[in-house]
């Protein structure tokens, strides 16, 4: 019988801690949960708060922001583009913030605790949408310099942002988190060997090079450069704060570049549409007026070739044709340079008769 007593008192034991190992496993099991619920809270938090900093430097024209996160310095932000839709979030978590209308161009990673943001209209010729270029302080342009004009134009402009000029071979990481070589020289080609103390970086290494408007695109594989994708045409027209070409060179990739920008293309249609609109109007207050003048001519379908009528039904027919084709066929968005130049003449006609202006 006092064996049994004892049995008896062992397996009472056993139910006892398997008991306890199951409440111990059941309460750090809400525990965990609760865990990844507040990280996921957080997560969702941080890009509300990122959505509305990106939403508010879209809209300021022309102006940098440099923006203290210091409670986001040991997350990963991540960017992403496809399909015209833009994402970010923290790398890790499941909640993104999805963009389908602004174009954002960005590292495809952030770890900072100073963010830099940086609106530029795209004009094409009149204003389309505010292109955002999103970067950080630990995020350090490497140029290679040249006899390029745009390089004087780059640098002049990115004051805020950590720049340098210098030989490829002399470029050091220091405490940065990424380097984006800016080739103005065509010192970067597929294969050539990428200096040791850069090798580190892994893919925190990247290359852009910048031939006249065509714009490439370089990682690091195995101590060399590998070109990403395709080449990409930067579509715009020139002049100071090219704000397709400034785009180009902070965008991650080809892919990325060509997707924001195809939202811009997208804007170009709309706006186009609004100005078609405006000619109409014009059309009709200066046929109104007491004493006839030139500027019916340059507005109505008539009596001069180049007038803002056709101009613009070229502009949209122009604008509609890279809408359709841009995905598969970039080159297609080249042709509203020609007919944007053409509206830019006819304005400057309208100026000049005291006439309505189309902007």
């Amino acid at each position: 019988m006092a064996r049994l007593g004892q049995l008896e008192l062992t397996v009472n034991w056993v139910y006892i801690l398997i008991a306890g190992v199951v409440i111990l496993l059941f309460f750090a099991g809400i525990v965990v949960k609760q865990k990844d619920i507040s990280e996921e809270q957080l997560s969702a938090d941080v890009i509300k708060t990122m959505e509305s900093l990106f939403t508010a430097a879209g809209v300021s024209e022309k102006t940098k922001n440099v923006i203290n996160v210091l409670g986001l310095g040991e997350y990963v932000l991540e960017f992403a583009c496809q399909n015209s839709v833009s994402t970010f979030g923290i790398a890790g978590q499941e909640a993104r913030v999805q963009n389908a209308r602004d174009p954002i161009f960005s590292p495809k990673e952030l770890k900072t605790t100073t963010l830099i943001t940086w609106s530029l209209p795209y004009v094409m010729p009149y204003k389309v949408i505010d292109l955002l270029m999103v970067s950080s302080k630990n995020t350090k342009y490497s140029v290679i310099q040249n006899d390029d004009p745009f390089f004087i134009e780059f640098m002049n402009s990115t004051e805020q942002f950590t720049v340098e000029v210098d030989d490829l071979a002399n470029v050091e990481p220091g405490q940065n988190y990424q380097i984006r070589i800016v080739d103005f020289g065509g010192s970067i080609a597929a294969g050539e060997r990428i200096p040791e103390q850069l090798h580190a970086l892994g893919d925190h290494l990247t290359a852009v090079t910048l031939r006249g408007n065509t714009v490439t695109y370089y990682h690091q594989n195995e101590g060399r450069w590998e070109q990403i994708g395709t080449s990409v045409e930067v579509v715009s027209l020139g002049g100071e704060r090219d704000a397709a070409k400034f785009a180009a060179i902070f965008a991650a990739d080809d892919e990325q570049y060509r997707c924001n920008m195809g939202k811009a293309f997208q804007r170009l249609k709309y706006v186009t549409e609004v100005y078609g609109k405006k000619r109409e109007e014009m059309e009709r207050k200066h046929a109104r007026d007491a004493i006839p003048t030139r500027c019916l001519d340059f507005i109505q379908q008539g009596n001069v070739q180049h007038n803002m009528a056709r101009l613009l039904q070229n502009h949209q027919s122009a604008a509609d044709s890279c809408v359709e084709h841009y995905a598969s066929q970039p080159a297609f968005c080249g042709g509203f340079i020609t007919t944007a130049r053409e509206v830019i003449s006819t304005n400057q006609l309208l100026h000049n008769n005291n006439c309505i202006p189309l902007y």
